[in-house]
């Protein structure tokens, strides 16, 4: 007899699974991806922020569809170049 192990897939939906965030109004998870040469899928990691944390964050937005990446991508290049340029 031959035991092949289960493997979930990304679209099956498993209800007894318990899920990250679930239940949390407020928190939010927010996936950021980081582009690695040669990769199939980015990946992503997922974070937790206040609500009033990420209201900040869509309202530093310089489009709509700007991703959070890009926003906090952006906000570090500023404090680096500011920090670099006191000290």
């Amino acid at each position: 007899m031959i035991i092949t192990p289960r493997v979930s897939s990304p679209l099956t939906k498993v209800k007894d699974k318990p899920r990250p965030f679930q239940g949390r109004d407020k928190a939010f998870k927010l996936l950021f991806a980081t582009s690695v040469v040669g990769a199939r899928v980015p990946a992503t990691e997922p974070i937790r922020v206040r609500r009033e944390t990420k209201e900040e964050l869509n309202r530093l937005k310089v489009h709509p569809r700007e991703t959070y990446e890009d926003v906090i991508t952006r906000l570090i290049e500023e404090y680096k170049r500011c920090r670099h340029e006191k000290g």
